[in-house]
């Protein structure tokens, strides 16, 4: 089901080290091996979470919506964007 995400993913992880990872069907990000946010879909529900290393625990956002899943997905992702580019925020 994640498989929508492949092109917002692709689009934001392109020329840059953000390192993708797939893991018993939730997917993995991270830019520096630390810390690591991940994304998955269970029971309608699309599901992120952080952690210290790839962690199979609970997630701090839920959501049925697509759209919702896709902003916060540019919201993680972006983050690490603008660390790697020393944007301001």
């Amino acid at each position: 089901m994640l498989e929508e995400f492949d092109d917002l993913i692709s689009r934001l992880c392109a020329n840059s080290p953000i390192t993708q990872e797939e893991h018993r069907d939730r997917l993995f990000f991270t830019d520096d091996g630390l810390i690591f946010d991940s994304l998955w879909e269970r029971n309608g529900y699309f599901t992120f979470g952080r952690s210290e290393r790839p962690s199979f625990g609970g997630g701090h956002l839920w959501t049925r919506n697509p759209t919702i899943a896709q902003y916060q997905l540019v919201v993680v992702l972006g983050s690490y964007i603008r660390r790697l580019n020393s944007w301001d925020p």
